[in-house]
């Protein structure tokens, strides 16, 4: 069974929104996503950090909502930052090139 689908957004402090996504991210759930990103009240230094570690999916159109969110506050001056990916989403990832192109934060152990 597939894991249900959540978004939510908070304002970790002046500069850092925390953006916390798990279930699938596809052609059905993406708008979602986007909606949520549009929504954020972004200026310009912060930082959005997403953490996909409960991603169990992630197909094309999750990856057009990350790289649209990206597009959308580096045209204010913020930044989206990968916080933390779970495997499934590091894949896709990575073996569309998109990961190279988002930031990501390093890990604590740094591996």
């Amino acid at each position: 069974m597939a894991s249900p689908f959540s978004a939510a957004a908070a304002r970790r402090d002046d500069g850092t929104w925390t953006v916390t996504v798990s279930g699938e991210i596809d052609l059905a759930t993406a708008p979602e996503l986007e909606a949520l990103f549009h929504g954020l009240d972004v200026v310009a230094s912060d930082r959005v950090l997403v953490d996909l570690a409960a991603v169990s999916f992630l197909d094309s159109s999750g990856i057009r909502a990350l790289v649209r969110a990206n597009r959308q506050f580096g045209a204010v001056g913020a930044v989206l930052i990968l916080d933390v990916v779970s495997d499934a989403a590091r894949q896709v990832l990575e073996i569309s090139g998109v990961l190279e192109a988002l930031s990501e934060r390093p890990s604590e152990d740094g591996v």
